[in-house]
């Protein structure tokens, strides 16, 4: 029996449909209800969970394989786990929102970035060569030591 974890939502929605191409038994995916375990009639045992369950559950080997997406994978630091094959699934769009006259202000106070992915963020923004220095990145960014 291969064991799976499968990110749930739109990740979900999308190994389905390439489950289904590859001639698996789909239909317990299909019908699934709230049930967050299933077995399929190809031998497959499907977990379904958050993208950090999905993570926990492949450290503590509960399944032989997960699905996550890209954002999941670099915005954590897994040296044990990577990236088998970009599935070319679940693509979305890391925006930065601010004020329409932002670069042209002189900010004087500290001001910060809220991200739910700081490491992302902060490879974004040194990959902009707009930001030279970054001094924190936990929760929230620090920009009060960026140049812009």
């Amino acid at each position: 029996m291969i064991k799976i974890a499968i990110t749930k939502g739109r990740t979900q929605k999308q190994v389905t449909k390439l489950l289904e191409n590859a001639d698996y038994d789909v239909e317990p995916i299909l019908n699934l209800g709230r049930e967050l375990q299933i077995k399929t009639k190809d031998d497959l045992q499907i977990i379904f969970g958050k993208a950090n369950d999905v993570i926990t559950f492949l450290e503590h080997g509960i399944v032989d394989i997960g699905f996550v997406g890209k954002d999941t994978l670099d915005e954590n630091d897994f040296d044990d786990y990577y990236e088998l094959l970009d599935l070319k699934i679940g693509q979305c769009i890391f925006a930065l929102a601010s004020y329409p006259d932002f670069s042209n202000k002189n900010f004087q106070r500290r001001k910060r970035i809220a991200s739910k992915y700081p490491r992302v963020t902060k490879n974004i923004l040194l990959k902009s060569k707009k930001i030279l220095k970054l001094s924190s990145w936990k929760v929230l960014l620090s920009l009060d030591q960026l140049l812009v």
